[in-house]
């Protein structure tokens, strides 16, 4: 995986570069946020359209949860393969056209005429977004200042929650008023005007010096540390992709809602991703600037997150109120989020530039493949049982094993700085070019 011979060195220092020209790296984490906002628009726009879905082709549970978990078989498929083609052809160019394919996608999705062509249209929204993850990591991690890389990492990976809560809310009223098509519809244009923003505001980054792949491959797969870090991360998504397919159908189950309502309640778990995201992203960057490691905040991440999930299953149980259940969906959604900020700081800190394509993108293949029969897995449990308190216990423990594999990481068990891997300067340039660009 050479780059072509174009291309040059990366430069270092403070000249001016093309992230200056159109605006600074500030600009560019606007533009990935505001396109993870769409695109969670789309993908959650899912959950309050399941009820709407399941009535027009006649499914049970199972077969809704099969809608998710198509999604994500194709989401995994193209997660690593995306960041080794951004690697190739640039990362510029991989998140140009993962939006373009996913405002396509939810297009054609409002106009599906049967479940077998609904399934089918998941799936390619999978594929399409799936090249999204990796190369969006990576361009973060490059222009991001080293000081401010855990805020950074968070700040741009809000529009996560933020485009969760409102695709929920704003999916859920519209399937009340106009049926579920329509929420598809209507976020295809508002991923247009993401892929608009990219197009303005994330420049073209001069590679860095020539990597063979089979260097790349071996700082990557040969890193425990790694590895610990992406098993560990696997409860934390699992718990994500339930909470983003059957929140709403859990508060009708155990409540007398109607949709509109459940889904604006359950809208407030997405926003949940911005204090998370921004408040334990930067106090990673305070734990880093003071020589301690970010791994400890990431596991306590995901201990708190098993107590969590014990906390709702046994209120779903015991038949809580809608606002209680809703409270602890909160909470659960605040405790997931929370690792990801340090999770990848962590791998921007221990991963050489011309790795990141591939440290992100298997990092995202390994989570997505440990969520993907959740969504399933949660429907047939709720079919079997009536209920799906099963599936939060044992997600709790899960995450419970998700916390010590992450503690594990070098030094194990202690909170002293991991081990780095890079030969990035301590203070970047406001858009350095480190190299692994378009």
């Amino acid at each position: 995986m050479t780059p072509s011979p174009e291309s040059s060195p990366p430069r270092r220092g403070r000249g001016k570069g093309e992230g200056e020209r159109t605006g600074g790296w500030q600009l560019v984490l606007f533009a990935l946020w505001l396109a993870w906002v769409s695109n969670f628009m789309v993908r959650s726009a899912l959950s309050p359209s399941l009820v709407g879905i399941r009535a027009d082709f006649g499914l049970s549970y199972a077969g809704g949860g099969l809608l998710a978990t198509g999604f994500l078989a194709g989401y995994c498929a193209m997660l690593l393969p995306g960041g080794l083609l951004g690697d190739r052809v640039g990362r510029r160019t991989m998140v140009i056209l993962s939006s373009s394919g996913w405002t396509i996608a939810s297009f054609s999705i409002g106009l599906a005429p049967s479940y077998p062509v609904l399934l089918l249209l998941m799936v390619g929204l999978g594929l399409t977004m799936g090249c999204f993850n990796g190369n969006d990591r990576a361009i973060v991690s490059t222009v991001t200042p080293r000081e401010k890389m855990g805020l950074g990492q968070g700040l741009s990976y809000t529009g996560l929650g933020i485009g969760n809560g409102l695709g929920v809310m704003l999916a859920g009223a519209l399937a009340a008023a106009w049926g579920w098509r329509s929420s598809f519809l209507v976020f295809a244009g508002l991923s247009l005007l993401a892929l608009t923003a990219i197009c303005r505001f994330i420049p073209k980054i001069p590679r860095g010096r020539a990597v063979r792949f089979g260097q790349v491959a071996r700082q990557v797969l040969g890193n425990r540390d790694l590895w610990l870090l992406y098993f560990g991360g696997i409860p934390s998504v699992a718990v994500a992709w339930l909470l983003i397919t059957w929140a709403p159908t859990i508060l009708l189950d155990t409540t007398r809602l109607d949709l509109a309502t459940a889904s604006l309640l359950v809208s407030a778990v997405g926003f949940a991703a911005v204090p998370a995201l921004v408040g334990v992203g930067a106090v990673s960057d305070a734990l880093a600037r003071r020589g301690l490691g970010r791994k400890s905040i990431a596991a306590g991440g995901h201990l708190l997150l098993a107590a969590a999930l014990v906390l709702l299953g046994w209120s779903v149980e015991a038949g809580g109120g809608a606002i209680v259940i809703a409270g602890l969906m909160l909470l659960v959604s605040f405790c997931q989020w929370s690792p990801w900020a340090p999770a990848y700081a962590l791998i921007a800190d221990i991963v050489a530039p011309p790795a990141m394509g591939m440290a992100f993108g298997l990092g995202a293949t390994v989570w997505a493949l440990g969520a993907t029969t959740a969504p399933w897995l949660a429907g047939t449990v709720r079919d079997l049982t009536g209920s799906f308190t099963a599936v939060f216990y044992a997600l709790a423990a899960l995450a419970l094993a998700g916390a010590v594999l992450t503690a594990a990481i070098r030094p194990a068990f202690r909170i002293g700085p991991e081990p780095r891997m890079d030969d990035r300067p301590p203070s970047p340039s406001p858009l350095p070019l480190r190299g692994g660009e378009d």
